[in-house]
């Protein structure tokens, strides 16, 4: 099953190695997405990183409906100040 384009504000997943990190994206152009780091192991939160359109494009899109009720919830909708 193929992955819906890259737009602003999905969220996005990929695991390596047994190792998960997940990426807000933040803005996207004709060959590049700057993603923003949600979860990533080795890496602060909010940390911008430019990646190619095709690696981000081959990333688990995350439905974030689906997750509400999981751990990453808290991840990726923070709390009201």
């Amino acid at each position: 099953m193929t992955n819906p384009p890259v737009a602003v504000d999905q969220f996005r997943r990929q695991t390596r190695l047994g190792i998960t990190a997940t990426y807000r994206v933040a803005c996207v152009d004709a060959q590049h997405a700057v993603v923003e780091v949600v979860s990533a192991p080795g890496l602060p939160v909010g940390m911008l990183i430019r990646m190619t359109l095709d690696a981000v494009e081959r990333m688990e899109l995350v439905d974030v409906q689906s997750e509400l009720e999981g751990g990453l919830a808290q991840i990726l909708l923070p709390e009201p100040v």
